[in-house]
């Protein structure tokens, strides 16, 4: 610390030391304490398996314990103790006890006393227990609903059975039983079967025909073609039973649903022996089970149809779904589809239903997230790599049945399946056989052992397809299940080394990643049964809309030939013609393509009622043929745009005249002026009403930052903006145009208020030719442009900035002319800008002379002649202002003068008439005599001019 000596510093500092030294040595010293202290104890054993008799296993404590009260004994598989036989369980005040029965049994839970009834041997007072005559015979103490018995009987095993202990009876094996007569003893699974029908099947399908064959594999070798070691074992067992159950009229569900699984993982192949009998069984059976055909009394619902397998159907078209669809809450409406399947193992054991989420989904996910498709209107597309190898390492597959849930009370509605093959496109479902049940993939069937760790190939769901089908008011059809499998072989995922192939999901070009990471897909599909009349609505828009742009293209083009002093039909009119209709047509396509499309966004992300369902891609081909044909039209627009916009002839007409100075020396006019009329001219041109660079940023940072893009995904939530939901071309169209039209729109505001408040172009240049005495003549077709007239109404305007300042300050004054064709202040910007039509023939000289004062200039200066002809593009500017100074002379100089004269002629004379008409008592004096041209006599006062007079 500051203020202390060097000796307290260091002091100070060894003080601290030894303290942390302490510290350290307590700490070590409580560690080693504990460690002695845990070292001490006993260690705990894992098992629960106790050494010694008479004891039992306590959880609680995790240790082998005694029965404290006398005459009870372990109870271990429920880690207890219970009353010796003989003895039932009895509480009071002292505690709990084991109170003797009295040559009586006790029950198996030890709560009650039994006699021994009439079928059984008596009461035997070694096992305290009562016994039964017959080596066959079991006891039983309950009724079928439980209830108990008023005494203890004996009960024989079944003929199929033998007994296993005192209470339960077991299968037959050939060491316990043998088999009844007429029954045979089933080699593989030791069960007893009917003789006949064991041998019939045996017979026709016998072991060594038991195979798992697959045609749609991938890799190497894309038929598997290889013995089953379970259908080998098992198949005969359930063959038998099935159709014993069949004979005898007997029911037996997990057999048959065992039956029905092996049909179904072979996917329901003809020469499959296991769909073979499962359809002689059930094909003379009457279905109408729930009201349908293929549901057979007493058998797995499977297969579609009276004859099954059919190869065309109409369920898809069954309009008894009373369901009411919706995309929000609605009254009793649907928004939400519940989906449930009835599962089943594959020995045919029923594991009861399930609600389905991410069921159908390998590759797992988030329930939230995997969930979203069973939002009504809500399609998805999910795609992921699927790691074959763990489809090895999963348990058996398990079989389903998936319902749609729906109304109150709750009704169940199977949904039928459709099964295609994997490079198989779309099939209408109506065309197609249709089955119920279905599984995710099959690891087992291609072992030939049931001992192999690994099958030979397995197969798996490559996508799947859910699609629900609206139609009038509201309504479903049934919805379609579509599945596709594919399947690999062992061969794919081993090394010759007998090691795994490695896993690399980063690359998925690769073969070895293709056969070994999958892509599996999984998708929901909402559509639209019909769009006959909203597609037929736009159809007639479409018609309307181009005749009447026909229409209006002639028009255009009339007005085209109002500009053309002759209106004879030539190229140029059909290509003008041509060229109006295409543009008129892009126009009118594209805005009814936004106006339908506006009307499927806005009805399908605002609305909770299910008025209209996204189209589906085969709904789609009008709007990519108008979208196409608007296009394609507006891009031949554009080219015509183009062309004019660089084929058009621009003429300066510089009013200045060369000074002669002392000498007689003669000064051409500077070129400056010209420079600067060009340059308005060039900014002028490039100029447009909207910034397209600026317009595709703002609509970019709309659609990706803010973000907008996600409002067309395929889910009718607009306030969902998930980035991993597929979406549609309608809506993007539609919300694209929206904010790109929005954009624009703005900006076009924008420069109306910047013309109006801020700059004009226009103007600026009609101010730049006025100060610099230019004129500008614009000829944007053959006789047809605009004309600035830039004649400065000063004497000069190659000047200093003095004489400007001077000539700026006269014509604030009043004192100089007025700027304009005719000086006159009531004119304003009209006296200055024009549409000009000239004549053929002006156009004929005008072309005869243009070239003549640029040869001159070429041959004045030495310069070479392109190989072209004359290209005023090589002059530099003052060559240039040399040539259009000698045009102006020549040509229009003499024409705007002329007009010029004749204009103000004319101001001069209406200004005399309207004078003469405020004043008709006014005598006319000399000075008040209008204007009089050639020796033409003027009308009298209050007579209008004869023709031919001024």
């Amino acid at each position: 610390k500051q203020g202390t000596t060097f000796k307290g510093r260091i002091l100070y500092f060894m003080n601290d030391r030894i303290s942390i030294m302490w510290n350290i040595i307590a700490h070590l010293l409580i560690i080693l304490s504990i460690y002695i202290g845990v070292g001490a104890q006993d260690a705990l054993n894992p098992s629960v398996t106790c050494a010694e008799s008479g004891q039992y296993f306590n959880p609680t404590t995790l240790a082998c314990q005694t029965c404290q009260v006398s005459n009870m004994i372990p109870d271990i598989p429920n880690y207890t103790c219970k009353c010796n036989a003989g003895y039932i369980a009895s509480f009071s005040g002292t505690g709990f006890s084991c109170t003797d029965c009295s040559n009586q049994a006790s029950s198996l839970d030890r709560t009650r006393c039994m006699a021994c009834g009439a079928s059984t041997g008596g009461f035997d007072a070694t096992t305290r227990e009562c016994s039964c005559a017959s080596a066959n015979a079991i006891l039983v103490e309950k009724d079928w609903d439980g209830n108990y018995l008023a005494q203890k009987e004996c009960v024989t095993c079944p003929g199929t059975t033998t007994r296993d202990n005192l209470y339960t009876c077991a299968a037959c094996t050939p060491a316990t039983c043998s088999c009844p007569t007429g029954f045979t003893l089933e080699p593989n699974t030791q069960e007893c079967v009917e003789t006949t029908i064991y041998t019939e099947i045996s017979t026709q399908y016998p072991t060594s025909s038991l195979i798992a064959a697959y045609s749609n594999l991938e890799g190497a070798n894309t038929l598997g073609d290889e013995p089953s070691a379970y259908l080998q074992k098992y198949f005969h067992l359930h063959a038998s039973k099935c159709r014993e159950s069949a004979t005898l009229g007997i029911i037996d569900t997990e057999h048959c649903n065992a039956l029905a699984n092996m049909c179904v993982i072979s996917l329901y192949a003809s020469d499959s022996a296991a769909c073979r009998v499962y359809l002689e069984i059930t094909s003379d059976l009457s279905g109408g089970v729930n009201g349908w055909e293929g549901w057979k009394a007493k058998y797995p619902f499977v297969f579609h149809g009276a004859s099954p397998p059919i190869a065309s159907n109409t369920i898809t078209k069954l309009t008894n779904l009373d369901i009411t669809v919706s995309f929000g809450p609605v009254g009793d409406a649907l928004y939400r589809m519940k989906l449930y399947a009835s599962r089943y193992a594959l020995n045919g054991t029923w594991l009861g239903f399930k609600e389905i989420s991410n069921d159908f989904q390998l590759c797992g996910g988030s329930e939230m997230e995997t969930s979203t498709f069973l939002n009504y209107g809500q399609n998805i597309a999910t795609s992921c790599q699927l790691n074959v190898r763990s489809l090895f390492l999963r348990e058996e597959p398990v079989f389903f049945d998936l319902f749609l849930v729906y109304g109150n009370p709750l009704k169940a509605y199977p949904i039928p399946v459709q099964i295609l093959q994997r490079d198989e496109g779309y099939v209408d479902p109506a065309e197609t056989a249709l089955y119920r049940r279905f599984f995710l993939y099959d690891n087992i069937m291609s072992k030939t052992s049931l001992n192999q760790e690994y099958p030979v190939f397995v197969m798996f769901l490559h996508s799947t397809t859910l699609r629900f089908t609206q139609y009038v008011d509201e309504k479903i059809y049934p919805p379609i299940l579509t599945l596709r499998y594919t399947g690999r072989t062992s061969s794919n995922l081993y090394e010759d080394s007998g090691n795994y192939i490695t896993f690399n999901l980063t690359t998925t070009d690769s073969d070895t990643n293709y056969l070994t990471a999958p892509y599996i897909y999984f998708e929901t599909i909402y559509a639209m049964a019909s769009l006959q009349t909203f597609n037929l609505v736009i159809m007639v828009l479409v018609i309307v809309g181009w005749v009447c742009g026909i229409i209006f293209g002639v028009f255009q083009t009339c007005c085209f030939v109002r500009k053309r002093e002759s209106a004879q039909l030539d190229r140029e009119i059909v290509i003008t013609f041509l060229t109006r209709i295409l543009t008129n047509i892009a126009n009118v396509s594209f805005f009814i393509l936004f106006g339908g499309s506006a009307y499927v966004y806005w009805f399908y992300k605002y609305q909770n009622n299910a008025y209209i369902v996204l189209p589906r891609e085969l709904d789609m081909l009008g709007f990519y043929i108008l979208l196409g044909i608007s296009v394609v039209a507006k891009l031949v627009d554009m080219i015509i745009i183009t062309y004019h916009h660089t084929h058009f002839e621009v003429c300066l007409m510089d009013w200045e005249r060369e000074k002669i100075l002392e000498n007689d020396v003669h000064v051409q006019p500077s070129a400056w002026r010209a420079i600067q009329v060009v340059k308005q001219l060039y900014d002028l041109s490039i100029q447009r009403g909207v910034s397209l660079e600026f317009t595709m940023i703002m609509v970019l940072i709309f659609l990706e930052a803010v973000p907008f893009y996600y409002l067309a995904t395929e889910q009718p939530n607009y306030n969902i903006l998930n980035r991993d939901d597929l979406s549609h071309p309608i809506l993007r169209f539609c919300l694209v145009s929206m904010v790109w039209g929005g954009i624009v729109i703005l900006l076009y505001i924008l420069k109306l208020l910047q013309f109006r408040f801020v700059n004009d172009n226009v103007n600026t240049l009609v101010d730049t030719c006025s100060v610099s005495n230019i004129s500008v003549v614009v000829l944007t077709e053959q006789v047809y442009g605009y004309y600035i007239h830039g004649e400065s109404v000063h004497d000069s305007a190659d000047i200093d900035m003095k004489d400007f300042d001077r000539n700026f300050h006269r014509e604030s004054d009043g004192t100089a002319l007025e700027r304009g064709l005719i000086p006159d202040k009531k004119i304003m910007m009209r006296n200055q800008s024009f549409e000009m039509i000239i004549t053929q023939r002006f156009r004929q000289e005008y072309n005869e002379i243009l070239p003549i004062p640029i040869q001159n200039e070429i041959t004045k200066n030495n310069m070479s002649v392109p190989k072209d002809g004359v290209n005023t593009n090589t002059l530099g500017f003052q060559n240039q202002a040399n040539v259009n100074f000698s045009i102006n002379q020549q040509q229009f100089g003499r024409f705007i003068q002329q007009n010029q004269n004749n204009q103000q002629l004319v101001n001069q004379q209406n200004q005399f008439y309207n004078q003469q008409n405020a004043n008709p008592q006014q005598p006319v004096t000399g000075q008040q005599q209008p204007p009089v041209q050639g020796q033409q006599p003027l009308p009298q006062q209050g007579q209008p001019p004869q023709q031919g007079q001024p």
